[in-house]
């Protein structure tokens, strides 16, 4: 006889409380964690990684039931081979409105824009911090902050606190870096940095910071 009772709970954040649920079974949560890591965006699409993948459910299945892992042979999981797209066709049909698309290989990848209001109390696997301009720039202002020399805005700088503005964009920004629950990422103008003795200075102070500094090439 089944219990009736809910193994899993459900809660406005799924991947959350999975990882809760999991928490008293290390080999569950590594097996859930990797199976995050082999659908993530542009990895490979291949047999052994389907492989690795439904051992790994399984493993999370044991956990979560707290029953013997069983090595199911059944149709429903054996490996099919993706299907190529015809990219003429699929390019007949637009994502949609502020949608840019990407091609990784074998996967699509839609990337949306847009404002940080409108994605306020939304979660994404990852999430794109563009810099905007208005009176100046609102990632460049942040500095002082990104490379921790203020933590809050009682702090001074110069012997003046955070002002009006400053203040709206510690939130704005707080708010757009806590939508992601695995990648965030800013992009901020390499001359942000500053000259070439203070860029290198600054970004060894956002990577001390535990910021991965990478420079994109021009397209």
């Amino acid at each position: 006889m089944m219990s009736e009772a809910l193994v899993v709970r459900p809660g406005s954040r799924p991947h959350r409380a999975l990882e809760r649920q999991l928490t008293n079974s290390q080999a569950g949560l590594a097996a859930y964690r990797s199976v995050l890591l082999d659908a993530a965006p542009g990895t490979e699409d291949s047999k052994a990684q389907w492989e690795r993948l439904t051992y790994a459910i399984r493993q999370i299945v044991t956990a979560l039931l707290n029953v013997p892992s069983v090595n199911i042979d059944s149709d429903f999981l054996k490996w099919i081979p993706a299907i190529a797209d015809d990219r003429d066709e699929a390019n007949e049909f637009p994502p949609g409105p502020n949608i840019y698309r990407v091609l990784a290989g074998e996967r699509t990848i839609d990337v949306r824009m847009s404002s940080i209001h409108a994605v306020k109390g939304e979660t994404h696997f990852a999430t794109l911090v563009v810099e905007t301009f208005y009176q100046n720039h609102a990632l460049k202002s942040l500095f002082p902050w990104l490379l921790g020399e203020r933590q809050n805005s009682s702090v001074s700088e110069g012997g003046k606190s955070a002002g009006v503005r400053e203040l709206r964009r510690l939130r704005m920004n707080y708010v757009a870096l806590t939508r992601s629950t695995h990648v965030v990422c800013l992009a901020i103008p390499e001359k942000s940095l500053g000259a070439a003795t203070d860029g290198t200075s600054r970004s060894s102070g956002l990577e001390a910071q535990g910021w991965r500094v990478m420079k994109v090439p021009p397209a």
